[in-house]
């Protein structure tokens, strides 16, 4: 089968959705099909993919809005050029076309009304997004929806007329061999004597960079509350200035910039908990990857996947806008129940491999009169 991709970027280190992106080229390609990938640009981790087909697409990078709209518009007519050869159109964030729609951006409008106010209906940005899914999903909808969990289906539900047979909640696939609660010789020791960690010290760890959306501040306030001995891991380029500020008392001693790593699986392995404290998050890959090291979540109920930690009892989901009153649970969790939910954690995070993303998403396009997948 010949498939076309269509996203902004084809640049593994933008984020997430880019590496996810690259590991669905990789798999398709592996399993035979053919893969024609429209974006803006390309770096080394999507060119050096084998017989990956690279299409450029033209975009207007200012001002910010026409980089949505430009990207749609240019994008379209980059595949109409090539949609005889093509047997399907996968597309992803804001584009108004596809056969099948990825929404792993989320929904823009349930961002809004979640944490981003009405006063983000005066941004240009919001607006041009606003308007590109709302013609994707009224005017010509994709022919199968793909929800990268629970949360943005309800979503796309509450905010279109969208049939609900035509939308699939298949979960990303992630690399299971990198991300596995196994670690090599030392390496747990070693990064404690890095981070200056006692023995006995517990560690929380958190990744992001943008401090609102993500709740790195929530995080802050989290261990403001907690007793000496927990310390709080944050990977990514946040603001250091504004979070310190939010720091009281010692507790900047218990903060530790990461800064972005290529190794944060080790960091998963070393954490007794991973804080996913989003205000507005579709199907962040963070939650995958910390169960598949063996390390719950502490999550919040606004985040996609929430339902995933709650229903498997992975963790704990926090509820309301309130934290205090319900992120202490996890001090009362004795020793051995952590362990149980540590092996429950790591059991459920090796089921979400690229080789079962593959196959739910061949199921989904085999529901698609006259494909050959």
């Amino acid at each position: 089968m010949h498939l076309g991709i269509v996203s902004r970027y084809a640049v593994a280190e933008k984020g997430g959705h880019e590496r996810y992106l690259q590991r669905l080229c990789r798999g398709l390609l592996e399993r035979g099909h053919r893969v024609t990938y429209f974006s803006t640009c390309f770096d080394d981790n999507f060119k050096n993919l084998d017989n990956l087909k690279s299409v450029e697409v033209s975009c207007i990078k200012f001002p910010q809005p026409l980089r949505y709209l430009s990207f749609n518009y240019f994008a379209k007519k980059a595949v109409a050029k090539h949609r005889e050869q093509l047997d399907l159109v996968f597309t992803t964030e804001y584009v108004t076309f596809g056969d099948v729609y990825r929404a792993g951006a989320g929904i823009q409008k349930a961002e809004i009304d979640a944490y981003l106010g009405e006063k983000a209906y005066l941004s240009p940005k919001n607006l041009a997004k606003l308007h590109l899914q709302k013609r994707l999903f009224t005017q010509d909808p994709p022919k199968k929806i793909i929800a990268n969990s629970e949360k943005v289906k309800e979503e796309i539900l509450n905010y279109f007329p969208v049939k609900e047979k035509d939308i699939q909640v298949i979960h990303n696939g992630i690399d299971t061999d990198r991300f596995k609660p196994q670690s090599p010789a030392g390496e747990t020791k070693e990064l404690r004597k890095q981070l200056s960690l006692q023995e006995e010290d517990k560690v929380l760890l958190t990744v992001g960079s943008n401090i609102k959306r993500k709740g790195l501040d929530t995080a802050i306030n989290i261990l403001n509350e907690l007793p000496e001995e927990y310390h709080l891991l944050i990977a990514g380029e946040p603001d250091r200035k504004k979070l310190l500020s939010i720091a009281s008392g010692t507790v900047e001693q218990r903060l530790h910039f990461l800064g972005r790593t290529e190794k944060i699986e080790k960091y998963y392995r070393l954490a007794d908990w991973s804080l996913v404290l989003s205000r507005y998050d579709p199907a962040p890959n963070v939650v995958l990857e910390s169960l598949a090291c063996g390390t719950p979540v502490l999550i919040t109920q606004k985040t996609g996947l929430s339902e995933l930690i709650a229903s498997k009892k992975l963790g704990i989901v926090l509820k309301g806008d309130s934290m205090r009153g319900n992120f202490l649970d996890f001090e009362q969790i004795s020793s051995a129940e952590y362990s149980e939910l540590s092996q429950r954690a790591a059991e459920a995070g090796k089921t979400f491999t690229m080789k079962s993303h593959l196959n739910k998403i061949g199921n989904t396009v085999k529901q698609i009169p006259e494909n050959n997948w």
